[in-house]
């Protein structure tokens, strides 16, 4: 199975299906099967991010003529056949008349089960009644990559019902949402989720459009095997989400603590204590041998009954925070032991502070990851003066701190496409890193990676911190490897934030919750 697979365009993704199933219209059916049963299985784990779904719960499928209106169905059969006194409402955007056999057939197997209603034919009329009605779930499958604009009628209007006057829980999308495409039409169907299916789509990837995907599911059919080569330099990919999962196999029973690393935390201050427990909790969990926290003071002895696992030192600050001389010196002798350092959480900086941590990033040479406090432009800069031979700098900053190191502190200047500038940045600064959002980017300077897991469940204080923690101890496991380092943490991280909203949702949750998903994620079933 690959690790990543290639983002392609709408035309790139017609063109490659074309190919790939030439002569065998089976093989697309069997494919439209797979797909709509993998988007059920995953709208009934998803949907438990707002609770489960009740056992008479209302879906609506909104369906054109294609292969995504299939795949819309065999969902909605999916969640039916997991709750048996579900209804389902499904509008015909064209009648039964254009259906291809394969999706008509899909229909009638739908209809025979006695719990399943369709329109035939949209009107204002039908929108009516139906706005009275609150689903549970609606899945549009009304067009596909197939869709160039305009968005003819009735389409447009289905649309523009579907997100004006349209009442449901959750809203996914198949494939692509309706509207979006190569060229873009308007209105677009506005989705909680997008799953895509196969094949990733590049439209899905577009800051411009999140509002209308929302999250982006991969879900993998098998379409990318050794015999597909999409290595171009400019070529985008999405992780498989599971990518972390071959950390979760059978240690060597001649082990040691020493094998997996130490790891050197530089993090915290009077002021934000819990970054750096944060942090070193991330470290531990992502099963980092030795983790030694240099805290300002005496903050270590605050902290280390919360984390006893790891080494607790001071480093040497003055009462107002201001770092001492010897800050380097005390910083250097830990680091002699240490196969990565994490340097950024919580930290206070001003002139004199950025100063040493400037000279830390050029004089210390372990492999570093830069985080937080430490995403400042003259700490950046200061890895012009680092040896080669010192190892890596992994940076790993939100669109507010990416703005902040690159100069784009005015919000009314736009990043149009965040991955490519992140990716750019990367390589004049000699870095490799992760830009964090909604899906976040991972680069190192040549290629760009998406990962799509994870979600709103992660807008809270502290994730980051863990985050860079995961981030950290998996490099200092491994520092000859800092993408890997990157792509295990962040599938991991993600993985581990999905677990959470459903188990407790998006709202009444901690940040320090999530470390307790760690293990959950890495031994649960893969979802695809």
């Amino acid at each position: 199975m690959p690790h990543k697979y290639p983002i392609l365009s709408c035309a790139e993704a017609r063109d490659y299906e074309k190919k790939r199933f030439a002569g065998d219209p089976d093989a697309a059916v069997e494919a439209m099967h797979a797909a709509g049963s993998a988007i059920g299985k995953h709208i009934l784990s998803d949907f438990r991010e707002i609770g489960g779904l009740p056992a008479a719960c209302r879906v609506l499928v909104l369906a054109g003529k294609g292969n995504n209106a299939g795949d819309a169905l065999i969902a909605a059969g999916a969640v039916a056949a997991a709750k048996p006194e579900s209804r389902i409402t499904v509008v015909l955007a064209e009648g039964t008349g254009g259906l291809s056999s394969a999706v008509a057939n899909v229909l009638d197997k739908l209809k025979s089960s006695g719990s399943c209603a369709v329109q035939d034919n949209w009107s204002a009329a039908v929108g009516k009644e139906l706005a009275q009605t609150e689903f549970d779930i609606c899945i549009d499958g009304l067009l596909g990559m197939g869709f160039r604009p305009p968005l003819r009628a009735p389409y447009d209007e289905i649309v523009d019902w579907a997100n004006v006057a349209l009442r449901a829980r959750f809203r996914a999308a198949v494939d692509l949402p309706s509207g979006l495409g190569d060229e873009t039409g308007f209105p677009i169907f506005h989705a909680d989720i997008t799953y895509a299916t196969g094949i990733a789509k590049r439209p899905c990837f577009n800051e411009i459009h999140r509002a209308s995907t929302g999250r982006v599911r991969f879900i993998d059919l098998g379409f990318f095997g050794k015999g597909a080569d999409f290595s171009e330099r400019d070529r985008e990919y999405i992780l498989d989400p599971g990518y972390f999962r071959r950390r979760g196999g059978m240690r060597p029973v001649e082990t040691h603590k020493s094998d997996y690393g130490h790891l050197l935390i530089v993090a915290g201050s009077a002021g934000m204590p819990g970054a750096a427990l944060m942090a070193t909790l991330g470290a531990l969990k992502a099963g980092t041998g030795l983790v030694t926290a240099l805290t300002p003071g005496t903050l270590n002895l605050r902290l280390a009954a919360a984390a006893p696992e790891a080494m607790w030192q001071p480093f040497p600050v003055r009462p107002d925070g201001i770092f001492e001389t010897d800050f380097l010196r005390v910083v250097g002798a830990f680091a002699k032991n240490a196969s990565a350092i994490l340097v950024g959480p919580g930290l206070f900086v001003e002139r004199h502070n950025l100063y040493l941590i400037c000279r830390l990033v050029r004089e210390i040479h372990v492999p570093t990851v830069l985080d937080a406090s430490a995403l400042a432009p003259d700490i950046i800069a200061s890895i012009h003066g680092r040896p080669e031979s010192a190892g890596p700098i992994l940076i790993t900053p939100h669109l507010g701190e990416f703005r902040r190191i690159s100069g784009r502190t005015d919000p009314k200047h736009r990043i149009d496409n965040p991955a490519a500038a992140f990716r750019d940045y990367c390589g004049r600064h000699h870095t490799i890193g992760v830009l964090k959002g909604p899906v976040s980017t991972i680069s190192d300077g040549s290629s760009i990676e998406y990962s799509a897991s994870g979600g709103p469940v992660l807008a809270r204080g502290g994730t980051g911190d863990i985050l860079a923690g995961m981030v950290a101890g998996i490099l200092a496991q491994n520092p000859a490897q800092p993408v890997e380092a990157l792509r295990d943490a962040v599938t991991w991280h993600g993985a581990a934030a999905d677990s959470l909203a459903r188990a407790h949702g998006h709202h009444g949750v901690r940040s320090t919750q999530l470390l307790d998903h760690f293990d959950r994620a890495l031994r649960e079933p893969a979802a695809n």
